[in-house]
Parts: structure tokens; C-alpha cells; sequence
């Protein structure tokens, strides 16, 4: 009896051992099942920071050495004293220097001028060598560093120092001669960078460097080699912006990584643009006017050249890595986005920085002449002339 007791009492034990793995194993007793989440997307926070610009035409006028048949009161504005366009210049300590360019006649000048930035005046203060325009011109070590240019049909590869005072002294020459690059010096000014142009036989595709304006090195090729391009240097890289093939303007935008040499491309501008003015300032690259492929922009943008992070790939929780792998794409390096308007259209300028400030000095405009009555009570549509311009304009970033 007490037998059957015992076994009746160790079956329903057993039983009831059974019974309460599996409710365990139901309903979360036992060890949890494996949860996935997705995570949030590294890229999907990189945007680039809010920038504005704010523009407006300084009060003053270049004063260079006069064209000929021009005067302080001539009717054609076209022959307005001081307008130069496709000049260079460059910071040496408080002081701007316009540097050669182009008269309002299209003729090449030698001029040095010294440029007030507060009220957009200047004074002839020195000359280049030989008259010139389309030189690079950048700052480098506490002078001017002029790169280059050209007269006519001639290109040049002879580089000049300019101090404040406007004296010139000659350092060597570029490996070619070179015309209508860009220039850009680090924000210390220990190195300057040279990018884009034409040489003797054609477009140029090397990015060249230099710590004293008479040896230099290639650290970098282009992907696509344009002439009038803006180019700065900014978070680790050399930045070309825009550019024109063929005299057609472009919307490449190329980033030459400074330690590597590699040049990726970057985001197209929203519209081709050559001969802008690109400029970094508060820490920001902005672009300025330009030439369009149909005439003149005044829109400032801002150029986001922080570099994205790299895509971020999900995977499934047990699925293969390379047949089922999502890829969140983030968005590409050098995206433009609106920041301001100039006071009118304007490319060909010249540009100099302080701080938070940069001016574009001259440049090419566009202006509209009316046209006299075809007969009475009838006048023809006003025509629209390219112009140099003696004026200067102030961009204020924010």
C-alpha cells in the first residue's frame, strides 16, 4: 500500500514538473528570444548648417590708371575710370592689393593698386613686370603671391611676391606657364594651392602646391580640367568650384583631399558657373555670382564642405551580409544651398577676405542701354552690354 502511495505521489510530481517547463517555455519563463532594433542612421543627421550672406555695393570707386579717350564724365559707362575685371588679388596684412586685370577696354593693365575695403577705393601703388590678367593671385607668408597670366594670346609661368608697399619681387617659375586658374592660400597662410587653367598646349589637370612660390609640387589631379574655376581650401582639402570647358561654364564641383591627392567628385552646383567668386569666411565657403550659360548670376550660396560619413549598412539578423545588406545612403559632400543675393550681377571679380567679411572688387556687370525710337511713338527693346565695373561690393556671412 504504502508502495503504491509513493509511486502515485512521484508520478504527479513529474507531471507537474512538465507541465510548468512548458508554461515557462510559452510564455517567457525560459531564456528571451533574440529582439532586433534598427538602429538610427549615422547619415541621416549630416546636413549642412544654416549660412546666410548679406551684400551691398560700397560707396567708393577703383582708381586706376586711366584708358585711353575716357574721363571722369564720359557718357559710355563702359569707359568708366578704374573699372578692371579678371584681375587677382590678395590680403597683405590690413591692406587688399588689386592685382593686373583687365580695362574697361579689354586691354591687359601692369597695375598694382592698394584697395580701402571700408569704402571700395584705391590707389595705383606699384606694377607688375609686364601688363597682365587672369593671374592666380593668393597670400602667402605675408605677401601677394601672383602666379601666372596672360596678355593676348601669351601665357606666362613667371611668379611674383608683392609686398604691401607695391615692390615686386620675382621667385620662379610654375612647371608650365599657366592663365585663368584659381589660387588659394591655408588659413595660416604657410602654403598656397594652384588649380584649374590653360596651359601652351591646353587644359590643366594638376593641383599644385607651394610653401615659398618657387618650388612646387603636384598633389592632386583633377577629374575634370577647367579654366576660371573658384578654388579654396577648407576642412582638409582643396576645394574647385564651377570652372568652364571650352568657354562653356560647368557645374563640377572637385575636392582634392590635401593629404591623400585624391579628387572625388563632389555635388553639382544648382547651376554651371565660372569665374565666381569662392571664398571662405566665419568658417564657411560661399559662391558668388559667376557667369552663367546665359549671362550673370547675383545668388551667394553656401558650399557644405564637411566631409559625409560613409554609408551605413544593416543587416538582417541572419541573412547574408552581401546579398541582403541595406544601404542608407547619405547625402554627398559639397551640397550648394542658398545664402544671399548680390546688389546686381556680377563674375570677373577679384575677392579678399577679413574676417567675416569678404569684397568683391570690379568684375564684369551687365547693364542695359536704351535704344533710340525706330520711328515716332515706337522704341526698340533696351540691349544689354557686358561692362567692367570700378565698384566693389561687401558680402557680411552670418
Amino acid at each position: 500500500m504504502r508502495s503504491w502511495r509513493r509511486l502515485v505521489l512521484t508520478s504527479a510530481l513529474l507531471v507537474a514538473l512538465c507541465v510548468g517547463w512548458l508554461a515557462s517555455s510559452a510564455f517567457g519563463g525560459g531564456s528571451a528570444p533574440t529582439t532586433t532594433s534598427t538602429p538610427e542612421p549615422r547619415g541621416a543627421s549630416f546636413s549642412a548648417p544654416a549660412a546666410t550672406a548679406t551684400a551691398a555695393t560700397l560707396p567708393g570707386r577703383l582708381q586706376t590708371e586711366s584708358v585711353q579717350g575716357d574721363s571722369e564724365d564720359d557718357p559710355n559707362p563702359a569707359l568708366a575710370r578704374g573699372a578692371t575685371s579678371q584681375a587677382g588679388a590678395a590680403t597683405v596684412g590690413d591692406i587688399a592689393l588689386l592685382v593686373g586685370g583687365l580695362d574697361p577696354l579689354r586691354a591687359s593693365i601692369p597695375n598694382i593698386a592698394r584697395v580701402d575695403l571700408r569704402t571700395g577705393r584705391s590707389t595705383v601703388v606699384g606694377r607688375l613686370p609686364r601688363a597682365m590678367h587672369d593671374t592666380a593671385v593668393t597670400t602667402l607668408r605675408g605677401r601677394a603671391l601672383v602666379m601666372g597670366g596672360a596678355f593676348r594670346n601669351r601665357i606666362y609661368g613667371a611668379t611674383y611676391a608683392v609686398d604691401g608697399r607695391g615692390r615686386v619681387f620675382e621667385q620662379g617659375r610654375l612647371p608650365h606657364a599657366r592663365a585663368g586658374a584659381g589660387a588659394a592660400s591655408a588659413a595660416d597662410g604657410s602654403f598656397a594651392v594652384l588649380a584649374g587653367g590653360r596651359q601652351r598646349n591646353g587644359p590643366s589637370i594638376d593641383v599644385l602646391r607651394t610653401v615659398d612660390g618657387r618650388t612646387f609640387e603636384t598633389i592632386g589631379r583633377l577629374l575634370h580640367p577647367v579654366e576660371h574655376p573658384g578654388v579654396v581650401v577648407a576642412d582638409g582639402a582643396v576645394w574647385v568650384v564651377g570652372g568652364e570647358v571650352d568657354g562653356i561654364p560647368q557645374a563640377f564641383v572637385q575636392r582634392v583631399d590635401l593629404s591623400s591627392g585624391t579628387t572625388v567628385e563632389g555635388a553639382p552646383l544648382p547651376q554651371a558657373l565660372s569665374a565666381a567668386s569662392v571664398f571662405v569666411a566665419g568658417g564657411s565657403v560661399f559662391v558668388a555670382g559667376g557667369r552663367t550659360t546665359s549671362g550673370r548670376s547675383n545668388e551667394i550660396l553656401h558650399l557644405d564642405t564637411r566631409t559625409a560619413p560613409p554609408p551605413v549598412v544593416e543587416t538582417a539578423p541572419g541573412a547574408a551580409p552581401t546579398t541582403d545588406a541595406v544601404v542608407t545612403p547619405v547625402p554627398t559632400v559639397g551640397v550648394a544651398s542658398f545664402a544671399g543675393r548680390l546688389p546686381t550681377t556680377r563674375s570677373d571679380a577679384a575677392v579678399v577676405v577679413s574676417g567675416d567679411t569678404a569684397t568683391m572688387i570690379g568684375g564684369l556687370v551687365t547693364y542695359t542701354r536704351p535704344q533710340p525710337k525706330v520711328h515716332a511713338g515706337t522704341t526698340a527693346a533696351p540691349k544689354l552690354y557686358d561692362q567692367a565695373t570700378a565698384t566693389s561690393v561687401r558680402i557680411t556671412v552670418t
